[in-house]
């Protein structure tokens, strides 16, 4: 099921805050990176990626991975992608509140990445606490409101905000918002088609629930 659930992430939101990015991170071509950084990182991405292929977690790698991104950022507290990961074990681990902080200190990096606050008000609905989760979701619709009038030609930008209405109104709203979006390519076409079927057939107890 977790496997699923990271497939409808990748997908539909093209997450920024993704894992697997610390191995083409635009952050290590801006300045220079520790390698050990980077290789702390890519190792707790291996250790999540194979978390997910199973039905039970390995707790005590998953705790190993925890001691490798502290030490990432330890060596280092300016790469973002430590905070991304460390908030991805600690969700995977229940520890859903750490998560939050973790994803907080993220997004003060990133301050312009809608994926992070949408991706704090998925965890505050999944602990329960949904006017927090609602006002997350808004956040995050009105930082890709922005987001699109400075790039209005972004296919993407504009298909995950009408991801994000599945949150704050419901299928129905979702897909109108997915009408309007013109595309000017096949490649765009594609997007749009791709989010609607996600859209059409998702689950979002089965979403929070596995985030």
């Amino acid at each position: 099921m977790r496997l699923s659930n990271l497939v409808i992430i990748a997908i539909a939101l093209q997450l920024a805050s993704c894992a697997t990015e610390t191995k083409k991170s635009e952050e290590v071509a801006k300045r220079e990176i520790d390698p050990r950084v980077v290789e702390l990182n890519n190792e707790v991405v291996d250790i999540i990626s194979e978390n997910l292929y199973m039905d039970t977690f390995d707790i005590d790698q998953l705790n190993q991975a925890l001691e490798k991104i502290e030490k990432a950022i330890e060596i280092d507290s300016q790469y973002v992608y430590s905070y991304l990961n460390k908030a991805t074990l600690l969700k995977t681990l229940g520890h859903y509140d750490h998560a939050l902080l973790e994803y907080a200190k993220a997004s003060k990096f990133q301050p312009n990445n809608a994926e992070l606050i949408f991706s704090q008000g998925v965890i505050y609905e999944n602990i329960g606490k949904l006017d927090s989760a609602q006002d997350k979701y808004f956040e995050a619709i009105r930082l890709y409101n922005k987001l699109i009038e400075d790039n209005p030609d972004s296919i993407d930008l504009k298909v995950n905000r009408a991801f994000v209405f599945l949150f704050t109104h419901d299928g129905n709203e979702a897909l109108a918002q997915l009408s309007i979006i013109t595309s000017k390519s096949d490649q765009d076409r594609q997007k749009i088609d791709l989010m609607e079927n996600v859209i059409r057939g998702f689950d979002k107890e089965d979403f929070i629930r596995n985030f």
